[in-house]
């Protein structure tokens, strides 16, 4: 179970990061020292930023959100950070320090994997806006 979710996070953060990739361009550092090359645009067709707003970004939305509705939810929501918390008092209470210790380094992680999450939703959001309006698909 752990390992799918691992799985399924590794897989929004690497389609996010190659949808960056793809709008952004990768320039590649000029031989000689010193001096920076700009990086070449990267152009694709209509067709596959017609995919991409069909299909990628949609999914990548549903997912980030998920995640998010998941970490923000309650102490009865497993994953959550309210879980963890609870989890770690629990933990204090019946004397397991090292495991309180471990569930509040969780905890914190899990924080800033909220932050993480809550940029990637604004930026697919823009990326929405501005490269997706044009195909009347309102998405």
């Amino acid at each position: 179970m752990r390992t799918r979710q691992w799985t399924r996070r590794a897989l929004v953060t690497g389609c996010v990061a190659g949808v960056g990739l793809t709008l952004v361009g990768v320039g590649t550092a000029s031989a000689q020292g010193g001096s920076s090359a700009t990086p070449a645009p990267i152009t694709i067709s209509s067709a596959q930023v017609e995919q991409l707003c069909q299909q990628r970004v949609p999914t990548l939305k549903s997912e980030v959100s998920q995640l998010i509705t998941r970490i923000d939810a309650g102490p009865s929501t497993v994953g959550s950070t309210q879980w963890l918390d609870a989890q770690e008092q629990q933990a204090t209470a019946n004397g397991h320090q090292a495991r309180a210790d471990l569930l509040a380094n969780r905890e914190q992680r899990r924080a800033g994997v909220l932050t993480a999450l809550q940029d990637v939703q604004t930026k697919l959001g823009d990326f929405t806006t501005a490269h997706c309006g044009y195909l009347g698909s309102g998405q």
